[in-house]
């Protein structure tokens, strides 16, 4: 547990060096995403799945699409960089959907 100042997943990410894939053509994003995610399964503790909602990555990233985000996520998972424990469900009307849960992999 954190200490009441102690700054978020997202402050740290910020500070943190990404680690561009620089074959891929949003590899500066990506690398700020995969330092968000860094940051989120060291929040969630070793071998715990975290979540991180596309919404919240299109925030952190400031993407203005959705579906960019969503497509960042995709290929951590695609570069073995994002395990996925559990797939999450759409919000539909009045019922919240349940997030995607994730494990983070250092890249290699």
């Amino acid at each position: 547990m954190h200490a009441p100042n102690a700054p978020t997943a997202a402050e740290r990410a910020l500070r943190a060096d990404p680690q561009p894939l620089a074959d891929h053509h949003d590899g500066r994003l990506a690398g700020r995403l995969i330092a968000l995610c860094r940051e989120l399964q060291r929040d969630a503790g070793d071998g715990q799945p975290f979540s991180c909602p596309v919404r919240f990555a299109q925030s952190f990233l400031r993407v203005g699409q959705i579906a960019q985000a969503s497509g960042l996520l995709r290929t951590l998972e695609f570069r073995g960089i994002l395990q996925c424990v559990r797939r999450g469900t759409m919000t539909r009307g009045e019922i919240r959907g349940l997030p995607t849960l994730y494990r983070f992999k250092e890249p290699k």
